[in-house]
């Protein structure tokens, strides 16, 4: 299958399918939507 390399907190990571991609996008998200979360008042 193919592979991308992309930046994910400081730090490489090889994603070998799209299920991989999607699931470290989400889970991206996910933390990005916990932060927002957070500092919202």
């Amino acid at each position: 299958g193919w592979g991308v390399t992309i930046w994910y907190q400081s730090r490489s990571v090889h994603v070998e399918s799209m299920v991989d991609f999607i699931s470290l996008s989400l889970d991206c998200l996910g933390r990005v939507s916990i932060s927002a979360g957070a500092l919202a008042p």
